[in-house]
């Protein structure tokens, strides 16, 4: 009897597919009309929208994220945290001068999932 349920909470863990809990953020801006925009700088918060002093810059492959002359960035694979999310971005001139930041804009998510149930009984009758 016990190994019956052993084998079917194997089955069960093995075909039940697990989930990514990780969200997709898409961020947008007003465009910059300077002639010499080279484009935005992302900086981010994932944790709090409240510490004290700037946001680090957002790093993908250890390369702070800038983009060009668009004013929509799509931030992929968040952590999965329950919490407030915080964004800043700036604007970059081709000489490489760099704007103060804009106003930091924050989510709250709920990414992480309840726990499992636990107790399952099966009784073959």
């Amino acid at each position: 009897m016990k190994s019956l349920l052993v084998g079917l909470v194997l089955a069960v863990m093995l075909f039940v597919p697990m989930a990514s809990y990780a969200a997709d953020a898409t961020l947008t801006w007003n465009a910059n009309t300077e002639v010499d925009l080279a484009g935005y700088r992302i900086y981010y918060a994932p944790q709090s929208c409240t510490a004290a002093g700037p946001l680090a810059p957002l790093m993908v492959g250890g390369v702070a994220v800038q983009v060009g002359k668009v004013v929509t960035y799509k931030h992929v694979g968040l952590p999965n945290i329950d919490g407030i999310v915080c964004w800043e971005i700036t604007a970059i001139d081709t000489s490489n001068n760099e704007s103060l930041r804009s106003n930091r804009v924050s989510k709250a998510m709920n990414t992480i999932p309840p726990q499992p149930p636990i107790g399952l009984n099966a009784v073959i009758e």
